[in-house]
């Protein structure tokens, strides 16, 4: 039996993908072409879906774009804030939170001066 060879077509209707929102559907030179009709947030590829964000992953799914959030990343310090400031500096360098702690402080005592070396 002989196998079909996928995207080979004839006729534009041949080539329907049922996504008349996002793409125009045609038969060039045998094959079936799908081309953007320029809708928003429509897309062929992740390519088609680049929001110029390095915080979100771009997808193009059915030929939808989604833009979905890499977990921890930040644009600013702020963002990378832990629960113990005390403990910790945060920053935000190229969209990695880094936690540095903090360096201990350390104790200073006080010189004793005439007036703190005589007792009553």
């Amino acid at each position: 039996m002989l196998e079909p060879i996928p995207d080979c077509c004839t006729e534009d209707e041949q080539c329907d993908d049922g996504d008349d929102t996002c793409t125009n559907d045609s038969c060039v030179d045998n094959r079936c072409s799908y081309a953007l009709t320029g809708a928003a947030n429509c897309c062929l590829t992740p390519a088609d879906c680049n929001d110029a964000d390095f915080c979100t992953t771009d997808v193009c799914t059915d030929h939808q774009c989604s833009h979905d959030d890499i977990p921890g990343c930040c644009y600013e310090d702020e963002d990378c804030s832990l629960d113990d400031a005390t403990c910790w500096e945060d920053f935000c360098v190229e969209g990695v939170c880094v936690h540095q702690a903090r360096a201990r402080p350390t104790a200073v005592r006080p010189t004793p001066t005439a007036a703190t070396r005589t007792r009553a």
